[in-house]
């Protein structure tokens, strides 16, 4: 029944590209969906991005947060090039660009900072480290 709130947004994709190196959560900090089943209980939605240097192209990166998984009780999955993974550990095979990307989703999640550290696993075997952000239910619109 009316009124019903609407929220816009425009997506702008970029085509692959040599970027920064590093470990970046997007949305920077999240916000747990709501309180139920119907609205998710206090559940997250994120993508990782490991950018590392293009000499690694298709090398594997490894993603791992323990305290993730600590903070989620619910669950965590990690879905990437190289699959679905439950746990605190997942891995993906770069791009040409030195890239990879991890989708992220955690159950039932506690407010709070998390370490969330990536691995190239090849060469000097780079490591990066980004603090990922959950914060409680709040009205955003």
């Amino acid at each position: 029944m009316a009124p019903f709130l609407t929220a816009l947004g425009t997506v702008n994709a970029q085509p692959p590209a040599v970027t920064p190196a590093g470990v970046f959560g997007y949305p920077a900090a999240e916000v747990e969906t709501g309180n139920s089943p119907a609205s998710g209980n206090s559940d997250v939605s994120s993508v990782f991005y490991v950018e590392t240097d293009p000499v690694y192209a298709e090398q594997s990166v490894e993603i791992e947060s323990t305290q993730l998984l600590s903070r989620c009780l619910g669950g965590i999955t990690w879905i990437s090039n190289g699959g679905s993974f439950n746990g605190s550990t997942a891995t993906a095979t770069l791009d040409n660009d030195g890239n990879a990307v991890f989708v992220f989703s955690g159950a039932s999640c506690a407010a709070g900072d998390s370490s969330v550290i990536a691995d190239v696993l090849a060469g000097i075997h780079s490591t990066y480290t980004t603090t990922y952000s959950i914060h409680a239910p709040v009205p955003t619109i």
